[in-house]
């Protein structure tokens, strides 16, 4: 079986539009960090939208896969809402790794405490469930202005 290059050309770009939104919010946090370290107010800013950026990323590649027909477009909202936030959820368990790591190794000073790493966990769900909520909020204005 043949697969034509459109097909990798659309995933390819598919792929790269969803990394907008988390690179975006990850090349300005890591600027904070330069600038201000110290300001633990801005760790969570930058994990709340760190949430949403990477929920934002979950909808473009999930509708990507229902374009290309690899998830059935009858999916019911509440399993693609499910995948997404775990896709927020395990991002945000990966970064808290990512963090210890560079302290346990570098000696860095990313993360503070328990009671801060489980409020940076809270900041990237509640980031990607406010995202969930726009977007089906704007869906139900759309579907309304519709009939």
């Amino acid at each position: 079986m043949q697969i034509s290059t459109s097909y990798y050309t659309s995933r390819l770009k598919n792929l790269t539009l969803s990394l907008v939104p988390p690179s975006t919010v990850l090349f300005v946090h890591l600027i904070r960090y330069q600038i201000r370290p110290d300001l633990p107010v801005l760790d969570v800013v930058a994990h709340f939208f760190g949430g949403f950026a990477i929920a934002w990323m979950g909808l473009i590649l999930m509708k990507g896969l229902i374009a290309r027909r690899e998830i059935p477009e009858e999916t019911p909202h509440w399993f693609k809402d499910y995948c997404i936030l775990g896709t927020v959820a395990l991002a945000g368990v990966a970064w808290e790794f990512y963090e210890w790591g560079s302290d346990s190794v570098f000696g860095t000073v990313m993360q503070f405490t328990i009671p801060e790493t489980m409020n940076d966990l809270l900041m990237d769900m509640l980031g990607g469930m406010l995202f969930l909520l726009i977007v089906h909020i704007l869906w139900m204005m759309h579907k309304n202005s519709k009939t």
